[in-house]
């Protein structure tokens, strides 16, 4: 029963000191907040791509979405409480949202909130008075098709809208500032401006596709590129002081023309000089029929096609036919993606246009030569298409090294990065298995072994020779009945030939019968005074299982050996063909004491404690080992309960408290020679097959032990029976 304690202790110690503290932020579910004054923001969030965010967390109300919390997500919807009065900056950048429907609780939404998802459609919140900077900016998705700006809102930021598919869009009277950018590049085709805003900045209408446009008296400053790149026909000024920039109206696009410049009236005999208009002008674009720019992308022709110039409606004169190695022309495309074939008879040109060559890549066909077992199936890749790595080939007696490309086995195949560039053959390379000869003289000289390759011949090794016998041949069997034939037989595996004897007459000469081969042999022990071990009676030609340890006072058993001088240690894989006698070797144990029995008072001990675990959780426990002289502190009065354990401490540690059996021979480690400190306890558990060596003859003292290392340990040392399933998502069945 003091054992099982004492066990129990010492585990639950071992594995707490290997364990590692964590603090966690505050945690709702899947998400992480802060709670400041009775209110929650939602900090981050770790949980699938459908979220619905609580109105309250801990009793608290949510009213902030915190800056970032949900950016770079792969979200499929989100819902919002109405407890919500924040959104904070990029709160929902990047993050894949399709929809959102924003509650009318929000009063603030911050830059960037919703920038770079695939939003079609948005209602903003009636209470928001800015829209701040690239809040809806889509970027490279396009997705935005209508936008409900509120009355209320006074300022809409750089880039807010820019990037979508808004076709329309109106404007409240409340909103006086629009900077930056703020509309570029969608598809508006109209737009009203409300008498109110004071300045329209550059780039806010780029791209789009406007016709006409009224400027309000309010607006004082149009910035550059305001309106560039649109279709305008015609532009109202109600203001004479309003300041425009040289390039705001510049570039206008047109179907089939080219624009010419603006002019003050509709007749175009006065060109506008771009200054500030007086009240009441409108000014007029002019346009002619200008010629268009067709480019033909050849997508890897051996020869550069030159691009073309055509007028609107005008057709494309057909290029000569490219040509591209290992492909064959198929024809000019208007897309990229090939749907759509340029008839060069009827087609017309009415914009700008690229023309793509369509290719099919060739097909090769490529053989593999096996020279083996097994044969390989062709393969048919495209031209510059990779080869699908077939199965490895097999061969008898050989080693396959790889494919090559060539005969000569020079150029070896990489089938991740060589490509296919016409009908092309791979070739196996093998490497012929080299297998070991051995020669079993029963009893005769020794013959020493060869390296055979595959399918070679033995070469006849000198005749060995045996007092009292005369050699009869050399046989592929123990039983002698197979001889081998030198000239044809051929080696195909690891083998052993036998030599065959037969017993000398009185007069010199041969018997006329084979000799007698035993059917067993006796193998004795000479145990140089420790304990007995029987010998053992094994057939002829057999190895020895195993052979029980034996004990000696004051010695540690070292191991057997095949000599009397102790030079030459028994290997257990030696089959064994005459009677033998194997010699066991010790070692002094300086450990080792004379018992002399000394009558002592009985003296008290004071009991140990250790000033750094009052508060601890295992003090008792820790006090319980060390007054049983298990564990020790440090000379300070101090334990280190959080310290790690090395593996010498262990085994010092569990050789205190148990009484280990010798189970194997002693295994030397060149970290612990017998001077080591630790060199005693090590030795126990090694000899009681509980530890063992790291590699290469180490053991590392010093080290840390794993808890998996640990686990094992206490397993070998407690005889634990191992089986059943873990619990542990870190530990599966085959750890």
């Amino acid at each position: 029963m003091k054992k099982v304690s004492y066990m129990f202790l010492i585990v639950l110690l071992l594995f707490a000191q290997m364990a590692v503290g964590k603090v966690d932020a505050a945690v709702e579910g899947d998400f992480i907040y802060d709670e400041v004054g009775g209110q929650v923001k939602i900090i981050s969030y770790t949980g699938g791509a459908n979220v619905i965010i609580p109105s309250t967390i801990n009793t608290y109300p949510v009213t902030e979405i915190g800056d970032g919390a949900f950016s770079n997500m792969l979200l499929e919807s989100i819902v919002i409480p109405n407890s919500v009065t924040t959104i904070g900056v990029s709160a929902f950048q990047q993050a894949s949202l399709e929809s959102v429907e924003i509650p009318d609780s929000v009063t603030t939404i911050g830059a960037f909130a919703f920038k770079q998802n695939q939003l079609k459609a948005i209602t903003i919140p009636p209470n928001i008075t800015r829209i701040e900077p690239d809040t809806f900016q889509a970027a490279f998705s396009d997705e935005l098709q209508s936008i409900e700006i509120p009355q209320g809102v006074n300022f809409i930021g750089f880039g807010a809208f820019a990037n979508n598919k808004l076709k329309n869009i109106v404007i409240p009277s409340s909103v006086q500032t629009i900077e930056h950018s703020v509309f570029n590049s969608n598809e508006l085709t109209s737009v009203d401006i409300p008498e109110g805003v004071m300045s329209i900045e550059g780039a806010t209408f780029l791209n789009n596709h406007l016709t006409s446009i009224t400027i309000p008296n309010s607006v004082t400053f149009i910035g550059g590129n305001a309106f560039q790149n649109n279709r305008l026909e015609k532009v109202q000024f109600l203001n004479s002081s309003t300041h425009v920039e040289p390039t705001a109206f510049t570039n206008q696009m047109k179907n089939g023309h080219a624009f010419e410049g603006w002019y003050e009236d509709e007749h175009f005999s006065t060109s506008w000089s771009n200054t500030t208009p007086p009240i009441g002008m409108a000014i007029y674009s002019k346009w002619s029929p200008g010629p268009y720019n067709v480019i033909f992308e050849d997508n890897g022709s051996d020869v550069l096609i030159q691009s073309q110039f055509a007028f609107y409606d005008e057709k494309v004169t057909e290029p000569a036919t490219p040509t591209k190695a290992g492909h064959i022309f198929e024809g000019w495309y208007s897309d990229s993606i090939f749907s759509n074939k340029w008839d060069f008879v009827n087609d017309t040109v009415t914009d700008n246009m690229t023309l793509y060559a369509k290719w099919q890549a060739n097909d090769y066909t490529v053989q593999f030569v096996t020279d083996g077992d097994s044969s390989i199936p062709n393969q048919t890749v495209a031209h510059n298409g990779f080869i699908t790595k077939p199965a490895t080939p097999t061969k008898m007696g050989h080693i396959f090294e790889g494919w090559y490309e060539d005969s000569s086995f020079v150029n070896e195949w990489d089938f991740t990065t060589n490509t296919v560039t016409g009908p092309m053959t791979l070739y196996a390379k093998w490497q012929v298995n080299n297998y070991t000869v051995q020669f079993a003289t029963n009893g005769g000289s020794a013959v020493t072994n060869q390296m055979i390759a595959h399918n070679g011949l033995v070469v006849m090794p000198t005749v060995p020779t045996r007092t009292g016998y005369t050699f009869s041949g050399w046989y592929q069997d123990a039983a002698l009945t197979q001889p081998w034939d030198f000239t044809n037989a051929k080696v195909t595996a690891t083998m052993t030939l036998y030599a065959k004897w037969v017993t000398n007459s009185p007069s010199g000469n041969t018997g006329g019968n084979s000799p007698s081969i035993p059917s067993e042999v006796t193998v004795n022990f000479e145990v140089d005074g420790g304990s007995v071990v029987d010998k053992q009676v094994i057939g002829y030609n057999t190895k020895l299982s195993q052979i029980a340890i034996p004990t000696k006072a004051d010695y540690i058993f070292e191991g057997w050996y095949q000599d009397r001088e102790l030079t030459q240690k028994w290997d257990m894989t030696t089959t064994i063909t005459s009677d033998i006698t194997l010699y066991a070797k010790w070692v002094k144990n300086n450990e080792s004491q004379s018992e002399i029995e000394i009558e002592q008072p009985t003296i008290k001990l004071p009991f140990i404690t250790f000033r750094d675990i009052s508060n601890h959780w295992a003090k008792d426990m820790i006090e319980e080992l060390a007054n049983q002289g298990i564990i020790q502190g440090y000379l300070d009065g101090t334990f280190h309960p959080n310290e790690q354990i090395s593996r010498q401490h262990v085994a010092l540690l569990l050789t205190r408290a148990f009484d280990f059996e010798v189970v194997r021979e002693i295994e030397h480690f060149a970290d612990v020679p017998t001077s080591h400190v630790y060199y005693e306890p090590i030795r126990i558990l090694q000899q009681a097959g509980i530890v063992d060596g790291v590699g290469q003859g180490a053991f590392n003292p010093s080290g840390s032990l794993t808890r998996v290392q640990l686990a094992k340990i206490l397993v070998n040392a407690f005889n634990i029976e191992v089986g059943g399933e873990s619990t542990f998502k870190d530990v599966s069945q085959k750890h």
